[in-house]
C-alpha cells in the first residue's frame, strides 16, 4: 500500500530539499549556522548545570 515509484519519491526529496533551501535564503542563515548555534546554546546549558 505504501509503495511508490523510486523516481516520484527522488522528486518528493528533491523539491523537500528545494524548499528548505528557500527557507534558510529566506531566514539567511545557513543550516550551519543553525547547527553551530543550537549546539553553542546546549553546550552553554551543560556547562551551566555541572
Amino acid at each position: 500500500m505504501f509503495e511508490r515509484e523510486p523516481q516520484k519519491c527522488q522528486s518528493d526529496i528533491a523539491q523537500l530539499i528545494e524548499a528548505l533551501d528557500d527557507l534558510y535564503k529566506h531566514l539567511d542563515v545557513t543550516p550551519d549556522q543553525t547547527f553551530l548555534a543550537r549546539n553553542a546554546r546546549f553546550a552553554g546549558l551543560t556547562a551551566g548545570s555541572s
